[in-house]
């Protein structure tokens, strides 16, 4: 029903008329993951990781219909214009990748030099250092590569009354420990189910530190993702401003001539001391996870809310519409949504 009404909207030109005409100093920010294009391996929907990746051709869909409709932006320049209290262009779009995937390089960084754009890159540096998957993916490629019966006795191990975690629950789990039992728990399991995993595929997935020197020399920006994606709030909090300083830390030092530093929340998880932590390290904004568009304020400006592209029964581009113009993120709050 909801997807039939949304349609009926896109044709009569609802969401245009909100872009073009209603929206003022709205900042719409896009995130993406994974990128791929059709002939990649990460399009194929047996590969290992738990994440779906987005296909090239949907963002080039939406960075023609934006250029129409709105001005595109980087995050940073839009928070200079605030700071310096100049006006921010009507309707404004910031692209943002997490994590520093290859495929954000190879496949990403070039459609957006074809369309003019700057976006801002939020880094996991110590995984790209240390040549080391992000965790999560380490997680999904030794569960799909492992001994099955090992894993399922690891997993009953975590959670005796319920039996096993499907991986997203295993998932959930593993971002609430602190980085060293994380850790521990991957090394151990991996020696038990008999998995090694090869150069290759770390290498394929996981940006190199030139990668990150490349996108800057192209206008790109460099934002903070903290040390190792935990969940921030669940952390101590003496760890977690650890988190937070290193990705600062980090990004000055791959791109010291920017002036204005954001950050991501892993998970897109905060909480008001972590927004405050944020602010006094020294970054200028904070974005959450939160699928709604926002007006920047300085009450807002340090919990901003972003949203994927979506997969749904919806065409990619009215997808993108409705949730630019918020009515997902209402119909959220109506269902009774808390940020």
């Amino acid at each position: 029903m909801i997807a039939r009404i949304v349609k009926f909207l896109n044709r009569l030109g609802f969401y245009e008329l909100i872009l073009s005409k209603l929206v003022r100093n709205w900042v719409i920010i896009v995130v993406l993951h994974r990128v791929c294009d059709n002939r990649h391996l990460e399009c194929n929907l047996n590969y290992w990781s738990h994440m779906k990746p987005t296909n090239i051709s949907s963002l080039e869909t939406i960075l023609k219909y934006v250029s129409k409709y709105c001005s595109l932006m980087a995050l940073e320049e839009v928070i200079g214009l605030f700071k310096a209290k100049r006006r921010i262009p009507k309707c404004t779009i910031s692209i943002t990748f997490d994590d520093g995937y290859t495929s954000q390089v190879k496949y990403g960084l070039p459609l957006l030099l074809d369309y003019n754009v700057r976006a801002t890159f939020y880094l996991l540096f110590s995984n790209i250092e240390n040549r080391r998957l992000f965790w999560w993916d380490e997680l999904s490629y030794i569960v799909h590569h492992g001994n099955k019966r090992g894993i399922k006795n690891e997993m009953l191990s975590i959670n005796k009354t319920k039996g096993a975690f499907p991986l997203s629950k295993l998932i959930e789990y593993m971002k609430r420990l602190r980085r060293s039992k994380r850790e521990h728990f991957l090394k151990e399991l991996k020696c038990k189910v008999g998995v090694k995993i090869p150069k290759h595929i770390v290498d394929s997935i996981v940006m190199k530190p030139s990668d990150i020197v490349f996108l800057a020399s192209k206008g790109m920006f460099i934002g903070g993702h903290s040390l190792s994606h935990p969940s921030l709030p669940q952390i101590p909090f003496k760890e977690a401003v650890e988190e937070i300083s290193y990705s600062l830390v980090k990004a000055k030092e791959y791109c010291g001539k920017q002036r204005i530093y954001t950050f991501a929340y892993p998970f897109g998880e905060s909480s008001p001391n972590i927004a405050r932590a944020i602010r006094r390290i020294g970054f200028h904004a904070a974005l959450t996870m939160t699928p709604k568009a926002n007006r920047i304020s300085e009450n807002s400006i340090f919990n901003l809310g972003r949203f994927g592209i979506m997969h749904s029964e919806l065409d990619i581009l009215t997808s993108f519409k409705y949730m630019a113009t918020n009515i997902y993120y209402l119909k959220l709050k109506l269902k009774g949504f808390k940020q």
